[in-house]
C-alpha cells in the first residue's frame, strides 16, 4: 500500500511532462504566427508592396502621372517623380526637384541605386512611397512600397488551421557527399541553380 501514492506522483509528473511538451510546441507556434504577421504588417512587409516594374534600357519615368513606366498610385505620389535611368545593369536615379526625393533622409537630385543583389538595397522614398532595385536572374525591377497600402490598411489578420501536433515531424539529415547542383524554377518562368547539401529523409 506504501507504493502506491508514489506510483501515483510518477503518473501525474509524466501527465504532466507530456502536457508541458504539447503546451510548448502549441506555444512556439502560436509565437511564430504572431511574428509572421507583425512582418507582413511591417514598413518593409509584403502588405506595404504595390508593385513590381521591370525595367528597359534608358530612361523609366516613375510618377502617378498617365504614361508613367513605373505606375505609382493615385494621390501617393506627385505625377512625376523622377526617371530610373538603366543602362549595362546599372541604375542611376533623377529627381523631380519638387518631389521631394530623399534616401537615408537627406533630400537628393540623383543617386545610383545598388540592386538587392549586392547586399542591402539602396532605397528612396517619396511621400509614403519607397522603391528600390531588385535583380532576379537577368532581369531587373523597381520594387514599390507604400506604408499607406490598402492590403495593410485592411489587413484583418491570417487564417489558421488548429494547432495539431500530429504534424510535429522530426526528420533525419543526410548529407551529400559532395553538394550537388539543382534546378529551380522562379515566379518569373525562369529557372536557377543552387546549391543543396543534402535531404532531411521523414515519414508523414
Amino acid at each position: 500500500m506504501a507504493r502506491r501514492p508514489l506510483l501515483i506522483s510518477v503518473a501525474a509528473l509524466a501527465l504532466a511532462g507530456t502536457m508541458t511538451a504539447a503546451d510548448s510546441y502549441r506555444a512556439s507556434i502560436e509565437t511564430w504566427r504572431v511574428q509572421r504577421e507583425a512582418r507582413l504588417k511591417a514598413d518593409d512587409g509584403w502588405l506595404c508592396v504595390t508593385g513590381l516594374f521591370w525595367l528597359k534600357e534608358g530612361e523609366n519615368i516613375a510618377g502617378s502621372g498617365d504614361g508613367a513606366a513605373i505606375k505609382l498610385e493615385e494621390g501617393s505620389a506627385p505625377e512625376r517623380v523622377g526617371s530610373f535611368v538603366f543602362r549595362n545593369g546599372k541604375t542611376v536615379f533623377f529627381a523631380e526637384r519638387a518631389a521631394g526625393v530623399t534616401s537615408n533622409g537627406a533630400l537628393i537630385t540623383t543617386t545610383e541605386m545598388r540592386p538587392d543583389s549586392e547586399g542591402r538595397p539602396d532605397i528612396i522614398a517619396a511621400g509614403s512611397v519607397t522603391m528600390h532595385v531588385i535583380k532576379r536572374g537577368d532581369h531587373f525591377g523597381i520594387r514599390v512600397r507604400d506604408t499607406k497600402s490598402p492590403f495593410r490598411r485592411d489587413f484583418r489578420g491570417l487564417d489558421w488551421y488548429p494547432v495539431n501536433k500530429a504534424w510535429h515531424i522530426t526528420a533525419r539529415w543526410v548529407p551529400y557527399n559532395l553538394p550537388r547542383k539543382v534546378s529551380v524554377p522562379n515566379v518569373l518562368g525562369d529557372t536557377e541553380t543552387q546549391t543543396s547539401p543534402g535531404v532531411a529523409v521523414f515519414t508523414v
